[in-house]
């Protein structure tokens, strides 16, 4: 089904870039966006998956190329500027985003430290997490603010909202 979606979206692409001043090319537009979205959708799911775990290098390290990946399909769905999927891909960029923070934040500590070692490790994890978590809050002020300016509100934005007032008020604390 994976392969058949992507035909279809490179099928799209194709008769887009062929045909620009098509009358239907707007409809090619919306659907190549949408199909888009659903790739990029598809490699969230995938990103979700890697847990960050022993040996925490590599599982870092796949985890942080997944994320990339994810941000990547998120970005080129939203250049279409279809308001529904570039307010669709802020959100999954942010919460891709918080997703990667909370890994590094949940992932398992290395034995025989003390707890002094435990504190500062903790305190090393937090340093990490900080900017990624200022990533996520920032996709979703670009989601309320784009409501703010096109006077456009849908299930993302109000998502987005929530998110950054979630985000917000575990930063204040």
């Amino acid at each position: 089904m994976w392969n058949r979606a992507l035909e279809k979206y490179t099928d799209v692409i194709s008769i887009r870039t062929r045909n620009p001043g098509n009358p239907v090319a707007g409809r090619l537009t919306y659907n190549a966006a949408k199909a888009r979205l659903h790739i990029a959708e598809e490699s969230y799911s995938r990103y979700q998956k890697v847990r960050i775990e022993p040996p925490l290098d590599r599982t870092t390290v796949a985890k942080r190329t997944l994320l990339q990946e994810v941000i990547g399909n998120f970005v080129a769905a939203g250049k279409y500027n279809i308001a529904e999927v570039s307010t669709a891909s802020n959100y999954y960029i942010g919460l891709a985003l918080e997703g990667f923070k909370d890994s590094i934040l949940n992932s398992p500590r290395p034995g025989g430290l003390t707890a002094k070692e435990l504190e500062e490790y903790e305190l090393l994890l937090q340093e990490k997490a900080y900017p990624i978590e200022e990533k996520a809050l920032k996709a979703y002020r670009v989601n309320v603010d784009r409501a703010i300016a096109l006077q456009i509100f849908d299930p993302w934005i109000e998502k987005s909202y929530r998110s950054e007032e979630h985000t917000s008020e575990l930063q204040s604390h």
